[in-house]
């Protein structure tokens, strides 16, 4: 008897002691939501991922503007528009570069960025052209048309530059969700193409994460987000479909404002040991189509370069400084040789 009454005494105790962290961590994370929203603000805008971004109801996160600063890998600024670099000159005609952190310039300073140098190579010939680098890390196809169709107003387009990364383009796209945050999640339905998560909340289950610090350290890997919150998630072929359309609206954008489309497929580094089912899917699909694009995969191994010397070292998807001048290079020259900005 003495046994059973011990037995359950600790029983009950190591109850009482789950619930109360449990009650505990509710108290904590509630704390933090009640007085530490300055600091949850700051987390998401943190500068060690080198986002440069604040939360959006529709995007999910844009890029802040008119924002200036320094860390360990050079200058990080932003124009009125929330893109990176220099200010917009209304005097001129723009090319809009729309992608993710690859196109973004992640790791690098404003004057390592493909952007930049593609700028500099246009003022030679082109004078009356800015390039506007208005990519956002982190982005998927789906980002990239809702932006454009946000901004393009609000510049002068002569051509927009897509910049397709192989890496991760395809699955962001694919679900409601990227880098633990919420995110625009767009299905076809009869169809039509319909965005499923129009109204994000600053305070989502993903969001909720992605502000926390007190999560964080119980979710080093994320498992438990993804645990918690779900998500929804299209299969391989649902996606394919889906990205089909959005680049297809991508492209109605582009004619509706009498602008020039052109779409750049970036590959990761591992891609050129072996393809990936991405290289090969985004290869095939604009091989299939009308648009202008350039294959810097096929660039790359046409022309012999070395792609360890392209990449940052220990990073299978963005350029070094290097690697994004030549991509610069080669966008320069694929836009003449095209005539691009003649049409």
């Amino acid at each position: 008897m003495r046994w059973k009454a011990l037995r359950s005494n600790l029983v009950l105790l190591a109850v009482s002691i789950v619930l109360s962290l449990i009650i505990g961590m509710i108290l904590l994370i509630g704390f933090e939501l009640l007085f530490l929203r300055p600091v949850w603000d700051a987390r998401w805008n943190d500068l060690r991922n080198q986002q440069n971004t604040e939360f959006d109801p529709e995007l999910g996160w844009k890029g802040i503007p008119n924002r200036s600063y320094y860390i360990f890998t050079g200058n990080i600024s932003s124009n009125s528009l929330g893109g990176r670099g220099e200010e917009v000159d209304y005097s001129k005609e723009h090319i809009l570069v729309i992608g993710d952190s690859v196109a973004w310039g992640l790791d690098l300073d404003d004057k390592e960025a493909m952007p930049y140098y593609l700028n500099e190579y246009m003022e030679e010939e082109y004078p009356r052209l800015q390039v506007l680098n208005m990519a956002v890390s982190g982005y998927g196809i789906d980002q990239y048309y809702m932006s454009l169709d946000e901004r393009i107003n609000l510049t002068n387009p002569r051509l927009i530059i897509v910049v397709i990364h192989t890496g991760t383009d395809f699955e962001d796209t694919s679900k409601d969700n990227a880098y633990g945050r919420s995110k625009p999640f767009f299905a076809m339905m009869d169809g039509q193409l319909v965005n499923l998560n129009p109204a994000i909340s600053k305070y989502s289950c993903y969001n909720l994460f992605a502000r926390s610090r007190i999560l964080e350290r119980f979710d080093e890997d994320s498992k438990m987000r993804g645990l918690v919150c779900g998500g929804r998630e299209h299969t391989r072929e649902e996606t394919e479909e889906l990205i089909k359309r959005l680049v297809a609206e991508i492209g109605r954008i582009a004619r509706d404002h009498n602008s020039g489309l052109l779409f750049v497929i970036s590959p990761r580094e591992d891609d050129f040991a072996k393809q990936s089912y991405y290289l090969s899917y985004f290869r095939g699909l604009f091989r299939n189509s009308n648009y202008d694009y350039l294959d810097y995969y096929g660039f790359v191994r046409d022309t012999n370069a070395d792609p360890q010397e392209l990449y940052l070292k220990g990073d299978m998807d963005h350029y070094n400084p290097e690697g994004n001048r030549l991509l610069a290079e080669t966008i320069f020259s694929y836009i003449k040789e095209k005539g691009l900005l003649e049409k």
